[in-house]
């Protein structure tokens, strides 16, 4: 058992706002996040379970976790994704943790609910940093796409999930972001056809206007990486 309300430095506030204070408990055989609300007349302690490994990379790995309640009924679900911290004063790895949270609690405002994931607050562990968000349960559009003949989607599909992607990137671009990593795998799926619905996810390697410095940093996924910066 374990209570933990560590800070990464110099942190927003919209991002300093939405840390989580949690404890960790186990019984040998389940892992336990637990939530503890900070106010409130009567605060009700969240326990959070992992289900299974939803999936991984370079930026970390992310799991789908459950609520644990009393009541019957479709469980509350959640993903999180958890990310090693540097080791020692590497304050250009520790920066982008920050970027990401800080893209994370700007875009999970309410104007911006339907074009990215819902941030559900992030929490610390020794030397871990985990970003709770909204599941999807249909995926992503790459594995959607694995599924389809010919791995195609016909023209009027296309056309209706390109305006939604290029809509919320407009977002993110009128707000001085930028993505930096854009790829099907990062584009979540909350409806199918015949009405899409999209959702822009994965602000690991986001940036502001005003942060960047060397633009031909060769950062991304290979696939998806600009030329000049290959």
């Amino acid at each position: 058992m374990s209570n933990t309300k560590g800070s990464l430095h110099n942190l927003p506030e919209l991002v300093r706002d939405t840390q989580l204070t949690v404890r960790f408990e186990s019984n040998g055989k389940q892992h336990y996040t637990l939530h503890i609300p900070s106010s409130g007349r009567s605060p009700k302690i969240e326990r959070w379970v992992s289900r299974k490994r939803l999936g991984g990379g370079g930026q970390g790995v992310v799991v789908l976790q459950a609520k644990v309640v009393a009541e019957q009924g479709p469980p509350q679900l959640r993903a999180v994704k958890t990310i090693t911290l540097p080791d020692g004063p590497n304050e250009t790895n520790k920066a982008l943790y920050k970027r990401e949270l800080e893209a994370m609690a700007k875009f999970s405002q309410t104007k911006y609910s339907e074009q990215f994931v819902k941030f559900l607050g992030w929490f610390m562990s020794p030397g871990l940093i985990h970003i709770a968000m909204e599941y999807c349960e249909l995926g992503d559009l790459e594995k959607h796409l694995s599924t389809c003949p010919d791995d195609r989607l016909s023209e009027s599909e296309t056309q209706d999930i390109t305006i939604q992607i290029l809509s919320a990137l407009n977002g993110m671009h009128e707000e001085r972001f930028c993505h930096g990593d854009l790829k099907l795998a990062n584009v979540l799926i909350m409806s199918t056809a015949p009405s899409w619905w999209l959702k822009l996810a994965d602000f690991g390697l986001s940036k502001r206007h005003e942060t960047v410095v060397n633009t031909t940093a060769a950062k991304g996924t290979l696939n998806y990486m600009p030329p000049e910066l290959l």
